[in-house]
């Protein structure tokens, strides 16, 4: 009697088995919500809505993004996390910023290392030290020179108290030994508007938002926060060359999905997304923008995602950098 329930469960355990994978395999049987914190405009925006297009296209679904912006992405993160753990229901943010979030300890109403689970990493873009076009600061070499000889004079404004321009800035401070004045903007626009208009000496922004304004000449690029020097402004070094071994701050744009989807189903969507990602009219639209995709699996972007959040932790409380 025994034996025969033993071969009852294990075959009822197969079926289940089986009944998965080919729940799986068969993803997605219906419309896909891809919910983006980002408002229109955006580097995001247009990568979560073109990313939405071209896996509509993949599945023969579609992909509908919902927009929810409002406390720091939290209210899109919350919207996934209450949905059903079935991949129908995806994140697209920037995965830094769940980064900070976990490493703030501050109460947001979930935990994103328990709640959410990465699936691609789709793209890094490269931001930029800028200054007013009419700075008296020629270099980069200069710009710091002058931080560390007049220390506090400099002021440095960011996208927000505890932003990942924000914890840039205290990394090259520290980095640097020198001491600059951080003035936290609700945004880069806000931050921009007073940098062209000189009442700040400098900031941190996406290759996006300071190309056109080098165009219009209102702002100049001193460095950039990438491995390599940036083919859109060949002049500018990178801060890492200039003497800080090891500084790079990219923004990423990854896809999560709630805590408890299938491993199997969190690995197909990662394949489906890196067809796209691999899409040579894909790439060629985010080079614009000093973007490039990646080529990571589920499991090497929540390595990464993981070391990037307990380098946070440890700058945060180096720093003492408090959360508003």
């Amino acid at each position: 009697m025994n034996r025969i329930r033993r071969i009852l469960l294990s075959w009822a355990a197969m079926s289940m088995l089986s009944m998965s994978a080919l729940a799986q395999s068969d993803f997605p049987r219906k419309p896909v919500t891809l919910v983006n914190p980002y408002p229109p405009g955006g580097l995001a925006d247009s990568t979560a809505r073109q990313l939405a297009q071209r896996l509509s296209t993949v599945w023969g679904q579609s992909v509908v993004v919902d927009t929810k912006p409002g406390a720091a992405g939290n209210l899109a993160a919350q919207a996934v996390i209450n949905a059903p753990a079935d991949g129908y229901t995806l994140l697209f943010t920037i995965p830094e910023a769940l980064s900070i979030t976990k490493a703030s300890g501050v109460k947001v109403g979930f935990d994103p290392a328990a709640d959410l689970e990465p699936v691609a990493l789709v793209a890094l873009s490269t931001t930029v030290l800028i200054v007013p076009a009419n700075s008296p600061h020629g270099s980069f070499k200069a710009f710091m020179e002058h931080a560390a000889q007049q220390p506090g004079t400099l002021n440095f404004g960011s996208q927000g108290q505890g932003s990942s321009f924000h914890l840039a800035l205290e990394q090259l401070k520290l980095l640097s030994k020198t001491q600059i004045t951080h003035v936290p903007y609700k945004g880069a626009a806000a931050a921009l508007t007073d940098l062209t208009a000189g009442r700040i000496d400098a900031m941190i922004a996406t290759t996006q938002l300071a190309l056109p304004n080098v165009q219009a000449g209102r702002v100049r690029v001193l460095a950039v926060t990438s491995g390599e020097r940036l083919a859109q402004f060949p002049g500018a070094p990178t801060i890492a060359e200039s003497g800080f071994a090891g500084f790079e701050y990219p923004v990423g744009l990854g896809v999560f999905v709630r805590h408890g989807t299938p491993v199997g189903l969190i690995q197909k969507i990662n394949a489906d997304v890196r067809k796209v990602m691999n899409e040579p009219s894909f790439v060629e639209l985010l080079a614009k923008s000093a973007t490039v995709t990646t080529d990571l699996g589920a499991s090497e972007f929540k390595s990464r995602w993981v070391r990037e959040t307990k380098g946070y932790s440890d700058l945060i409380r180096t720093s003492n950098i408090k959360f508003e």
